[in-house]
């Protein structure tokens, strides 16, 4: 298993040497990712679930549960579960005392920002190791450190995951491209493994080490051992080499679709066909996003092409193309095998998030964390190269020019990065700008619409405050655009959507449209166990079922609704009703023994709302008519 055969002439190598690690010292600027963030709480937007609500997180759980699979969890990682375990502990015993429930979120922010750095760390050593010179190495590694859509992989808690998984990830390669027996090559294929158990998605590392071994090791002259080298590429070696890796790669895939299947969605547009003309414009956009990240959001709104009829495919297509050719057309002609390498990194490493699998987020800043060195490798060899085709009668550029426009650029994406890391102390914040900028995904109108929600739910008096009908019509309008969006059918919580939405249009009186969507919401199959909600629609529909008559089938709503939400009091005072109802029409049939039983479970019901409840006085009364002195 080792990587060179005997009689072949040693790789290029480039240990980094004193005059080497300056080139790291934009670095420095990374903490803008999180630095105006940092000690703001977890985010509303998935954050309670993974932390606050999990009971495997809690301080009493043996840390042996985190190998167990966790339906709040999409995908199985483990490992992420074991840091953030022991981190809960570490953090609150650190920063408990300035920040008291706060410490785990800014303790989670900031050991992002140390993987993450981390991280880059390995990427500078890796692209070292393939003969990159101080300076492209750099600009890579700075590149990826400071870009703004690394924000959403560090200042975001939940998504610190991305930037813990990428720096095994990250490590795992460096170690295999330096790798001469079966013990570094052991060594690489256990942190690819530490990877997987961080977060599924660092399988697309796999295929950008693959696609290095078809191109046949290709290394750079930037080293100090000469012209670019390559290795022809040899069948046996490469399956040897990458076999653990695969195999490790196919019990990972096996392990999370076979625990999440319910998480996937079919492929946008239906079909891998279609699946693959919708992803050329979420590349080109991601392309774009790098190069100009003036648009970045938390969600994308992304419609399916559905057939070559779509303009996005072609036009979109074209640019790809020309971005590519351009790339290599510029670069030094020895380095374009390096820059052809570069640019199947970023769609190597991009695979397990481009949609073939059935993604329900067709698009997020933080699926491209890892592909991005390899587009920064293409463009900064496109940028070397040019930069020397630049005519003699320009007269050549100072020496210190490239230095220059490095700088600015870590100047400006640090400056962008600290803009973007702003929201990330907001929720609503952060939601109203992915609705502004995106106004087509479903997520993001959901959520906001749960913010104005959650703002009514805690207003004194709740729906009878001065505003809350303002902020319900807002909630209104949210849920509605959510609906109504392209990607609807994907989102997870589509049925507490239609419940939700559901539930305003009963409260504005449109009791039949009300309950065509509820009943849609409860027959339709969900990925989230909602009991809370589904009780919500089946009282609903009980009260829609109680003011037309329908007696007996509102009862068997509410009944649904109690084994739903047990406490919940509002849902025994209305069941008391309907039964108190019925038993008047038994009685008036002549059925005594029915009206008494169903008398005696409505005294029943009404006796166990306590006095503090708002329903007391109303359950009181019935009471008195129930039980007449």
């Amino acid at each position: 298993m080792s990587g060179e055969s005997a009689g072949e002439p040693p790789p290029p190598q480039a240990p980094p040497g004193p005059r080497a690690w300056p080139w790291l010292l934009p670095l420095l600027l990374a903490p803008a990712l999180i630095a105006p963030c940092w000690n703001a709480p977890f985010t509303r937007i998935d954050d309670p679930a993974l932390f606050l609500n999990s009971a495997t997180l809690k301080p009493e759980t043996p840390y042996a549960a985190v190998l167990d699979d966790h339906p709040e969890q999409f995908n199985y990682y483990p490992l992420t579960m074991l840091r953030w375990k022991a981190e809960r502990a570490l953090w609150a015993a650190l920063l408990g005392p300035a920040l008291g429930e706060d410490a785990w979120a800014a303790g989670l922010r900031l050991s992002n920002l140390v993987y993450h750095l981390l991280g880059a760390l390995f990427l500078w050593l890796l692209l070292r190791r393939l003969g990159a010179g101080p300076a492209l190495a750099g600009f890579v590694t700075a590149a990826f450190a400071l870009h703004p859509l690394a924000v959403e992989s560090v200042a975001w808690p939940a998504e610190g995951k991305t930037a813990f998984a990428g720096f095994f990830a990250l490590a795992a390669a460096w170690a295999y491209v330096r790798a001469k027996g079966a013990g570094g090559h052991a060594l690489a294929a256990a942190l690819f493994a530490a990877a997987l158990l961080s977060k599924p998605s660092a399988l697309g590392v796999v295929a950008v080490l693959a696609v290095w071994e078809l191109l046949g090791r290709p290394r750079l002259d930037d080293a100090a051992s000469g012209r670019p080298t390559r290795e022809p590429p040899r069948p046996l070696g490469l399956v040897l080499r990458l076999l653990p890796w695969a195999v490790l790669a196919g019990l990972c895939a096996y392990a999370n679709l076979r625990a999440h299947a319910r998480a996937l969605a079919e492929p946008p547009g239906g079909s891998v066909f279609t699946a693959l003309l919708t992803d050329v414009p979420i590349l080109a956009r991601y392309a774009w996003n790098l190069l100009m990240p003036v648009g970045l959001s938390a969600f994308y709104g992304v419609a399916a092409a559905t057939s070559l009829a779509d303009g996005r495919v072609w036009g979109c297509g074209a640019a790809l193309a020309a971005l590519c050719g351009g790339f290599l057309a510029l670069a030094r002609p020895g380095e374009r095998r390096m820059v052809l390498f570069g640019l199947l990194w970023f769609l190597a490493a991009l695979g397990p998030n481009l949609n073939l699998a059935g993604l329900t987020h067709l698009m997020q800043d933080r699926f491209i964390y890892l592909a991005a060195p390899g587009f920064w490798l293409a463009a900064g060899l496109a940028a070397r190269g040019g930069a020397e085709r630049i005519p003699a009668a320009w007269g050549a550029p100072p020496r210190w020019a490239p230095h220059a426009c490095a700088g600015v650029l870590c100047l400006a994406w640090s400056f962008a990065a600290a803009q973007r890391s702003r929201l990330y102390a907001d929720t609503q914040a952060l939601l109203f700008d992915a609705v502004r900028r995106e106004p087509g995904n479903s997520y993001a109108q959901f959520f906001l619409a749960d913010e104005f929600r959650a703002t009514v739910a805690g207003l004194p008096g709740k729906m009878k405050h001065p505003a809350a009908g303002a902020l319900m019509q807002r909630q209104f309008e949210h849920l509605e655009a959510a609906l109504a969006a392209p990607d609807f059918k994907r989102n997870l919580h589509r049925v507490r959507i239609q419940i939700d939405y559901g539930h305003m249009l009963w409260l504005a009186g449109r009791d039949d449209e009300a309950r065509a969507i509820l009943r849609r919401a409860i027959d339709s199959k969900q990925v989230v166990k909602l009991t809370k909600d589904l009780a919500t629609a089946q009282q609903v529909l009980g009260l829609i079922a109680f003011k037309r008559g329908e007696y007996e089938e509102a009862l068997g709503q509410f009944d649904a609704a109690i084994l739903n939400a047990p406490a919940e009091v509002s849902i025994q005072m209305h069941r008391a009703k309907a039964l108190a109802e019925l038993a008047q029409f038994d009685a008036q049939a002549g059925r005594g023994a029915d009206a008494a039983r169903r008398r005696a479970l409505a005294v029943a019901a009404l006796k166990r709302i306590a006095p503090e409840d708002e329903a007391y006085a109303d359950a009181q009364a019935l009471l008195k008519e129930l039980e007449p002195p």
